[in-house]
C-alpha cells in the first residue's frame, strides 16, 4: 500500500503479442479503474531502464501488496525452464514463495488451461490457490474475487471466536443439564410423526424445570453480599443458563412450525407449569429475606425469553389466530408455598410475562448506561436461530396488541411493555398487513376490524404510549389494507 493508502500490485506476465497481451492490458485497465495502483512494464518501465532491475525492485518493493502472476502455457514454460524475462522473475519470486510468510503476496491468475482443463501454472506455484480468468463466462465473478482479495474484503468472513460452551463450565460446577437431550427426543418424534411425541414433551417440561432448579440461588449465598455483588451473581446465573434458553428457542420454533400437530392446550400447559415454578420460587425467595428479593430474575427471564421467542415464531409463520389464543388466555398458575405446605391459585394475563430483570436495571443505574441497550446485548449473546430484530419485532407487536385489546389489561392492570426497544422497528407483519388479504387474516390479533382505526391506533401507540422512546422518534407508517 502506498502513502495515499492505495493498494499496489505488480503484473508478472509473458510477452506474447499474438495471444494474451491484450487480455493482460484489459485486466490492468480494470484494476486501475477499480482503484488498484498497478505496476506494469508497458506503463512504468521507460527507455534506458534496466529491465531486470525493474522486475527485482517491483517484486521486492515493500509497498507492493501483491504480485499477480498471469499464467499461460508460454509463462509456465519460460518459468520452469528459467527462460528470458519470465525466467529471471521466477528466480526472484520462487524463493519468496517458498517462505511461508510471503506466499499470500504471489497470486496465480489463470489465463489459459491445457486440453484437460488443467491450469498452466509454473511448478513453484502449482499448489497455490489461484484466480481463474480463463473462462469468459466466469470472468466477472472471478475478477470480483480478485478485487475482494486485494482489498481484503472477503465475501465470507470468519465469525468471531466465541466462548467455551456454558454447559462445560456448568459441569465443572457439578451442574448436569439433561433437558436438551429430552428436547431432541421430542423433536425427533414430532418430526417423524411418532405417537409418543406429546408424552416426550411432558417429560422435557419436567426435566427443564429440574435443570432450572440447579440455578436457584440459596439464601446463604446472598444474605451477606452487597447489592452490587448480588446483581453480579444473578447476572452470572442468567449467563450460565444460555444452553437452556437456546433449547427453548428450538422448542419455540417447533411450536410455530408444527402447531397443527401440537394441541394448543399442550403449549399452554407447558407455559403454566413453568410459570407455576417461577411464581413459587419467587414467593419462597421473598419469604426467606425481609428485603426486596429479586433472585427470581433468573427463572423469570427465561420465561420471558420463551414467550417472546414463541410469539416471534408464530408471527413469522403468520399464525395470528394461534397467537391471539395465547394472548387472550388467562393462565392458571399454582403457587406452591414451601414454607406453609399450601398451594395458592392465581390467574395471570399474558402481559404479566413481560419482564425486565431488576439486576440489569440496577447495574446500568450504577454504570449510568442505557438499560435497554444492556438487555439487547444480553439477548444477542443467547439468541441462536432468531436474530435480535426478530425478537424486537415480536416484542413490539405484543406491546401494540396489548394496547389495542383492552381486555388484555384487565387482569391486575397489566399491559405488555416492550423493554427491548430503543426505537420503533420496521415490522414485517405490519408491512404485510398493508395487503387487504393479509390484514383480514391478521386483524383478529388486534381486535379491530377497521384498518383506518388500526392505523390511527398504531400512530398513537408508536408516538405517545411506549415508555422509553424519545418523544420525537421516527417511526414507520403503515396504511393497512390499502393494497390487494
Amino acid at each position: 500500500m502506498d502513502k495515499k493508502g492505495r493498494f499496489k500490485v505488480f503484473i508478472s506476465y509473458s510477452w506474447d503479442p499474438n495471444h494474451f497481451d491484450k487480455k493482460v492490458e484489459y485486466i490492468v485497465t480494470r484494476l486501475l479503474n477499480n482503484g488498484v495502483d498497478v505496476i506494469f512494464d508497458k506503463y512504468d518501465c521507460k527507455p534506458g531502464n534496466n529491465v531486470y532491475k525493474f522486475m527485482e525492485d517491483s517484486v521486492n518493493n515493500p509497498i507492493v501488496d501483491h504480485v499477480l502472476i498471469m499464467c499461460t502455457e508460454a509463462y509456465k514454460k519460460k518459468a520452469d525452464d528459467r527462460e528470458k524475462g519470465v525466467g529471471a522473475e521466477t528466480l526472484i519470486i520462487s524463493p519468496k514463495v517458498y517462505q511461508n510468510c510471503m506466499q499470500s503476496k504471489f497470486i496465480p491468475v489463470i489465463l489459459e488451461n491445457d486440453g484437460n482443463g488443467k491450469p498452466y501454472k509454473p511448478t513453484y506455484i502449482e499448489s497455490n490457490i489461484h484466480i481463474d480468468l480463463s473462462d469468459e463466462a466466469e470472468f466477472e465473478a472471478e475478477f470480483d474475487k480478485l478485487l475482494r482479495f486485494i482489498y481484503n474484503k472477503p465475501l465470507l468472513v470468519k465469525p468471531e471466536l466465541g466462548s467455551p460452551p456454558a454447559f462445560l463450565e456448568n459441569e465443572e460446577k457439578g451442574i448436569i443439564i439433561n433437558s436438551p437431550l429430552k428436547y431432541k427426543a421430542f423433536h425427533k418424534a414430532l418430526v417423524n410423526g411418532k405417537p409418543n411425541y406429546l408424552q416426550l414433551l411432558h417429560e422435557f417440561g419436567e426435566e427443564f424445570i429440574n435443570d432450572m432448579a440447579q440455578f436457584e440461588i440459596p439464601k446463604s449465598e446472598v444474605e451477606n453480599l452487597a447489592s452490587d455483588k448480588i446483581d453480579e451473581l444473578i447476572l452470572k446465573k442468567i449467563e450460565e443458563t444460555i444452553t437452556l434458553s437456546q433449547t427453548l428457542e428450538e422448542l419455540a420454533i417447533d411450536f410455530g412450525y408444527y402447531w397443527d400437530m401440537i394441541i394448543e392446550t399442550e403449549v399452554i400447559q407447558f407455559i403454566e407449569n413453568y410459570a407455576s415454578y417461577a411464581v413459587s420460587l419467587e414467593t419462597r425467595y421473598k419469604h426467606e429475606l425481609s428485603t426486596r428479593d429479586y433472585r427470581s430474575d433468573v427463572v423469570r427471564f427465561i420465561l420471558y425469553l420463551f414467550i417472546v421467542m414463541l410469539s416471534a415464531a408464530l408471527i413469522q409463520r403468520r399464525r395470528c389466530k394461534e397467537l391471539k389464543t395465547l394472548i387472550e388466555h388467562k393462565y392458571q398458575v399454582f403457587n406452591t408455598l414451601d414454607y406453609t405446605q399450601t398451594t395458592e391459585h392465581d390467574v395471570l394475563a399474558f402481559a404479566k410475562f413481560s419482564f425486565f430483570p431488576l439486576s440489569i436495571s440496577n447495574m446500568t443505574s450504577r454504570n449510568n448506561t442505557n438499560p435497554r441497550v444492556a438487555l439487547q446485548k444480553t439477548l444477542s449473546s443467547r439468541l441462536h436461530k432468531f436474530k435480535l430484530h426478530d425478537f424486537q419485532e415480536a416484542d413490539f407487536v405484543l406491546g401494540f396488541v396489548s394496547y389495542t385489546r383492552a381486555e388484555v389489561q384487565k387482569v391486575k392492570g397489566e399491559h405488555w411493555r416492550s423493554f427491548t426497544l430503543t426505537n420503533i422497528p420496521d415490522v414485517k407483519l405490519l408491512h404485510q398487513m398493508c395487503s387487504k388479504a393479509i390484514y383480514d387474516a391478521a386483524k383478529c390479533l388486534f381486535g379491530i376490524d377497521d384498518p383506518r382505526e388500526l392505523s390511527m391506533k398504531y400512530g398513537s401507540y408508536a408516538y405517545n404510549y411506549n415508555p422509553g422512546f424519545p418523544s420525537n422518534v421516527f417511526y414507520p407508517y403503515y396504511e393497512f389494507a390499502t393494497l390487494p
